[in-house]
C-alpha cells in the first residue's frame, strides 16, 4: 500500500487567498487602532499580572504576587479574539498546547503543559467544581460560551484539589449570577457547521438569576467527523441568614462522530490524512447534569465558603481502530467495542479564611470528592476496506468478548494554606494537605473471569513558594520587578482505563510528583508591558510500565519520567486598543529508569525523549479591539520538531497554526469572519492509546461568520 506524506502543499491560489486575507487583517487592526487612538485619549493601563486570581489561594492576590506560573485569560480577551474553544483560547501562553481529543472524540482536547500530554494528570475545574476530578477530565463537554475567566496554573496545585491537581489546573469561570450579558450571536460555516448563543440576566428582586444557552455543529474535513453540542447554564443566588446562597444548574448533551488516527511507519503516513477506520456507526454520546450549591458568609475577620455538587454523566459509544499488520488481513484487520458507560461524582469543600496575625492569612478546609462509575463494554473484530466505503456497523459483527467495570473512588482532604507577608516586599505562600483515597473495583470478562480488588493510600502533599519585590515604582517605566520560586510534591492514585478491555489485576501503586519552579514577573509603561519568565523542573515516578509477568503481558508501577525547561511570555499595549503578545519555550521530556516492552521486547527508554512532546513553541499574537469601528485578531503558533516513536528513530517537523479574526462593531452589533488553523495544517501531534502505531492530527481549517449583538 502506496505511503502518504505527512508534508502538506497547498495550491497557489489557496496561498493567494491567505495572503489577501492576512493583509486585510493586519490593515484592519492598524485602521482600527489609529481611528480610536486619535479619539481618545492614552489612558492607564492595567497589567495582567495586576489582574487578581482566585484559583491558586483563595486570598484573591494579583497574579504577580503568587509565587506560581499563572495566567489569567479574561472574557472580553476571548470575545476580542472570536474564541469559543479551548486550543485559541489558550494559543498565548508560553509551554501550553492544546491537540485534538484523540481517543476521546473530536469534542475532546488533549492538554500539554510543562511538557505533560497526559490528560489524567491536569486537573478541570468548572465554576469551582472539578469536572470529572475522580476519573479523569470531562474536556469534551468543557464550553467557553458565557465564559468571564479561565486562569491557567502550570504544574501541581496539590492544596485545594489534592491529588486531582496533579500537573496542572484549568479553571473555568462563567459570569456571576445576575452578572451575564444580555446577548445573541449566531455563526455559520463551511460543510454545515453552526454556532448559536444567547445569555441574559433577570430578577429585580433580591434573587440575582443568569441564564445561557448555546448549540453549536462543527463539521470536520472527514465527511465522518465531527460533533453536535448543546449547553445550558443557569445560575440563582440570593442573601440567605446573612450571607450568600448560590444555586447552578448545568446541562450539557454531545453527539459526537470521531475521527481516526492515521498508521504511520518509519515517520510516514501510510493512510490518507482523512481516512476514517470507524464503524458506519461510530458515535460518542454523552449526556451531562450538574446541580451546584454554595453558600459564602462574613464571620467578622473570617470568611466562610461552603460548596455541594452532584454530576451525573451518561456516554454510550462505537469505536474501532485498525490492527497491526492490517493491510494483509481479508477477513478482519481493527478492533472495535461498543461501550455503554455511567459516572456519578459528588464533590463538598467548605473552608475558613481569616486574618490570623498582622501580615499573617490562613485558610483551613476539607472537602471529598467520590465518583462511582459503571461501564459495559461488547469487543467485536470487524473488516475495514481501502475502497472508500466505510465498514459495516458494529451490529453485523459477532461478540468477541463482554467485559464490566465498576470502580468507585472517594478522596477525603483536610488542607491548610497560609501567606504571610514578612514585609512590603516579601510574601510566602505555604499550604499542606492531608490525603487519604480509597478505591474499590470490580472487573469482569467472559475470557478472564471476575476480579476484585481494594486500594487505601493516605500521605501528605504540600507547596511551598517564595515571592519578593525587587522594585517597586508607579511613576518609573518599570512599575514593579518580582522573582519568586515554589517546590510542590504530590500524589496520584493510577489512571482508569476507560477502554474495552477487562480490568483484571491488582491496583497499581499510586504515582508521585516533586516540581520546582522559578521565575521572574514585570511590568512596566503604566502596565502596558507586561513580562514572565520561568525555568521548571517535574519528576515523575511509579509510571506504568508494560511488561511480562509469568509469560503474560502485564502493567506495572516503576516507570521515572522527567521535565525541565524554560518560559517566556509578554505583551505590550501598542495603543489602548492594540495589544502584541509573544511567547516562547523550550523544553526537554525525557524517560528515567522506564524498562517496558516494545513490540513483545524488553526494552530500556532511559534517556529517550518522549514521544509526540515538542521541543520548542512560539507565539506571535495580535489583537485589535476597538469599541467600535474595525476589529482584528491574528495568531501563529509553532510547534516544534516531535520524535513519533519511543526510540527516537522517527520525528516530525516543526509547523505553524495560524489563526486570525477580522470584523466590524456598531454599537451594539459586531460581524465578523474568523478562522481557525488558516494554513489547514494536518500534522501528527498526538499518539492514539487504542491504535497501535498510530497517531492524531491537527484538526483542519474551518470558517466562521458570525453577526453578534450586545444589548445594554
Amino acid at each position: 500500500m502506496p505511503g502518504a506524506s505527512i508534508v502538506q502543499h497547498h495550491p497557489q491560489k489557496w496561498k493567494n487567498f491567505r495572503f489577501s486575507v492576512l493583509t486585510m487583517l493586519i490593515t484592519g487592526a492598524l485602521l482600527g487602532s489609529r481611528s480610536v487612538h486619535a479619539q481618545s485619549p492614552e489612558q492607564p493601563a492595567v497589567s495582567r499580572l495586576d489582574v487578581l486570581q482566585i484559583s491558586a489561594t483563595r486570598f484573591a492576590d494579583p497574579v504577580q504576587e503568587v509565587p506560581n506560573s499563572i495566567a489569567v485569560i479574561t472574557g472580553e480577551d476571548l470575545a476580542a479574539r472570536d474564541v469559543h474553544e479551548l486550543r485559541a483560547a489558550l494559543a498565548q501562553l508560553a509551554g501550553v498546547t492544546v491537540g485534538p481529543g484523540g481517543d476521546e472524540g473530536s469534542a475532546g482536547y488533549s492538554l500539554g503543559l510543562l511538557g505533560r500530554r497526559e490528560t489524567d494528570d491536569f486537573l478541570l475545574v468548572v465554576d469551582g467544581v472539578p469536572a470529572g476530578g475522580a476519573f479523569t477530565p470531562q474536556f469534551a463537554t468543557l464550553d467557553l460560551h458565557g465564559v468571564e475567566r479561565i486562569e491557567v496554573i502550570r504544574g501541581t496545585a496539590p492544596v485545594y484539589y489534592g491529588t486531582t491537581a496533579f500537573a496542572g489546573t484549568i479553571a473555568v469561570f462563567h459570569h456571576a449570577p445576575g452578572k451575564a450579558p444580555l446577548g445573541a450571536s449566531v455563526g455559520m460555516g463551511g460543510r454545515g457547521s453552526f454556532d448559536v448563543a444567547a445569555s441574559a440576566s433577570f430578577g429585580a428582586g433580591p434573587v440575582r438569576q443568569s441564564l445561557s444557552a448555546d448549540a453549536e455543529n462543527q463539521a470536520g474535513s472527514d465527511p465522518r467527523a465531527g460533533y453536535r453540542r448543546a449547553h445550558a447554564l443557569y445560575r440563582a443566588a440570593a442573601g440567605v441568614l446573612g450571607g450568600e446562597a448560590r444555586l447552578d444548574l448545568d446541562l450539557s448533551d454531545l453527539h459526537d462522530r470521531p475521527a481516526s488516527p492515521t498508521p504511520f511507519d518509519r515517520g510516514q503516513a501510510l493512510l490518507p490524512t482523512d481516512f476514517n477506520q470507524n464503524p458506519a456507526d461510530a458515535h460518542i454520546d454523552t449526556r451531562r447534569a450538574k446541580l451546584t450549591l454554595g453558600y459564602d458568609h462574613a464571620l467578622g475577620l473570617a470568611s466562610w465558603s461552603s460548596l455541594l455538587a452532584l454530576t451525573h454523566s451518561q456516554s454510550e459509544s462505537v469505536r474501532g481502530f485498525l490492527d497491526p499488520g492490517y493491510a494483509a488481513e481479508s477477513v478482519s484487520n481493527a478492533s472495535g467495542y461498543q461501550q455503554a458507560r455511567g459516572i456519578d461524582d459528588l464533590f463538598f469543600d467548605t473552608h475558613l479564611t481569616r486574618r490570623l496575625l498582622p501580615g499573617v492569612d490562613a485558610t483551613i478546609g476539607v472537602n471529598i470528592l467520590d465518583g462511582q462509575l459503571a461501564s459495559h463494554s461488547r469487543q467485536f473484530a470487524y473488516l475495514v476496506g481501502f475502497n472508500g466505503s466505510p465498514p459495516l456497523a458494529s451490529g453485523n459483527w459477532d461478540t468477541i468478548d463482554n467485559t464490566r467495570l465498576s470502580d468507585h473512588r472517594t478522596f477525603y482532604g483536610t488542607y491548610l494554606q497560609s501567606r504571610w507577608k514578612a514585609s512590603d516586599s516579601l510574601n510566602v505562600l505555604a499550604g499542606l494537605r492531608w490525603n487519604r483515597i480509597v478505591e474499590t473495583r470490580d472487573g469482569y470478562g467472559d475470557a478472564e473471569g471476575s476480579d476484585h480488588q481494594q486500594s487505601r493510600s493516605a500521605r501528605l502533599s504540600g507547596s511551598l513558594g517564595v515571592n519578593w519585590w525587587l522594585w517597586k515604582d508607579a511613576s518609573g517605566d518599570l512599575d514593579d520587578l518580582s522573582v519568586y520560586a515554589n517546590f510542590g510534591n504530590t500524589f496520584q492514585p493510577p489512571q482508569v482505563d476507560f477502554g474495552p478491555d477487562a480490568q483484571i489485576g491488582p491496583i497499581l501503586k499510586p504515582e508521585y510528583l516533586q516540581s520546582g519552579e522559578a521565575g521572574i514577573k514585570a511590568d512596566g509603561f503604566d502596565g502596558r508591558l507586561d513580562v514572565a519568565v520561568s525555568a521548571f523542573f517535574v519528576r515523575f515516578d511509579n509510571r506504568p510500565l508494560n511488561t511480562t509477568v509469568n509469560n503474560l503481558p502485564a502493567v506495572v508501577a516503576g516507570g521515572q519520567e522527567r521535565f525541565k525547561g524554560v518560559e517566556l511570555e509578554g505583551g505590550y499595549k501598542l495603543t489602548p486598543t492594540l495589544r502584541l503578545a509573544l511567547d516562547y519555550s523550550r523544553s526537554v521530556a525525557s524517560y528515567g529508569n522506564f524498562a517496558t516492552t516494545l513490540n513483545g521486547l524488553p526494552t530500556q527508554l532511559a534517556g529517550q525523549r518522549i514521544e509526540f512532546v515538542p521541543d520548542q513553541l512560539w507565539g506571535l499574537g495580535l489583537v485589535s479591539s476597538p469599541s467600535h469601528g474595525w476589529q482584528a485578531a491574528l495568531n501563529a503558533k509553532h510547534v516544534g520538531r516531535r520524535f513519533l516513536d519511543p526510540l527516537n528513530q522517527y520525528s516530525a517537523d516543526g509547523f505553524t497554526l495560524i489563526d486570525a479574526s477580522v470584523g466590524y462593531r456598531w454599537r451594539e452589533w459586531t460581524a465578523r469572519l474568523s478562522a481557525r488553523n488558516l494554513g489547514d495544517r494536518r500534522d501528527p501531534v498526538l499518539a492514539s492509546e487504542l491504535g497501535s502505531g498510530q497517531a492524531y492530527r491537527m484538526d483542519g481549517r474551518t470558517v466562521m461568520a458570525s453577526l453578534a449583538a450586545a444589548l445594554p
